[in-house]
């Protein structure tokens, strides 16, 4: 039967009942977001962001199976979609799966380190800690030990628990194996960082920018470094200006750039 809207008409239909739902979302209005969520995947099934939003709801309802068969929906439709996997742990964590919960969330690592995407990285990295431990880290160093992504993964472990000197021989380990990896040049850094070893820090950021100069962190960092010695102010703020440049959002770059230009 022949769609009565037509395919514009019911364009705008699915449009207007995404957004209601996504503002009944926004202000917790659970009932009546997934009553519009369901409206919009009525008239078009493959609707991802609709499934997403509607399994949102129904995980803040605490109908975590709903929720969870959202999500699989959604990542039916688009494998790579890595807040979907995210969700989907959480999930799966919720209903005592820890084992599918780990397994979700190093597929959403995999995607996010492909795509360069550091921040959600560290939060999925403190939820694989929090459910495994760095053993499991460890563990998959041992298994594959010229793995760069594993001697990463420990390496950052190591750091985010305190652990400067483990996680340096990590990053050193790691830099045996591949000594142009900005990643491990950058851990290396924030380890000698934390042991007052600034000239050395200095030289690791730098090393990063000469391999890649679009790593806004390596240039936050070595700005930070170069703003608390004396006389190097003007580079301080040329790298706080960089690191702006590539990631506008970040509130600590801004805040950081200002208080420099306050002295």
């Amino acid at each position: 039967m022949r769609d009565p809207l037509g395919p514009a008409g019911a364009m705008d239909e699915v449009q207007n009942h995404y957004r209601s739902g996504s503002q009944h979302l926004y202000e917790n209005r659970l009932d009546d977001a997934i009553q519009e969520f369901q409206q919009v995947l009525t008239v078009n099934p493959g609707h991802v962001q609709a499934h997403y939003e509607l399994g949102t709801a129904w995980f803040r309802k605490g109908e975590i199976d709903h929720a969870i068969r959202e999500w699989q929906e959604v990542l039916a439709l688009a494998p790579t979609f890595f807040r979907a996997h995210y969700s989907l742990a959480l999930a799966y964590e919720r209903h005592g799966r820890r084992e599918d919960a780990i397994s979700e969330l190093q597929v959403a690592l995999d995607i996010v380190q492909n795509q360069g995407n550091s921040m959600f990285e560290r939060r999925i990295m403190q939820d694989l800690e929090r459910l495994q431990g760095v053993e499991e880290f460890l563990k998959k160093v041992k298994q594959q030990p010229r793995s760069l992504k594993a001697r990463l993964n420990l390496g950052q472990a190591y750091l985010r628990q305190g652990k400067t000197e483990p996680a340096l021989e990590e990053f050193a380990n790691l830099l045996k194996i591949d000594p142009d990896n900005p990643e491990g040049h950058f851990g290396q850094g924030l380890c000698l960082v934390r042991l007052a070893r600034m000239e050395e820090a200095v030289e690791s950021f730098q090393r990063v920018l000469e391999i890649d100069p679009t790593h806004a962190l390596a240039h936050y960092h070595l700005g930070l470094v170069l703003a608390s010695e004396p006389g190097r102010s003007d580079q301080a703020i040329s790298h706080f200006q960089q690191a702006i440049a590539l990631r506008p959002g970040e509130a600590c770059f801004h805040y950081n750039l200002g208080r420099l230009w306050s002295r």
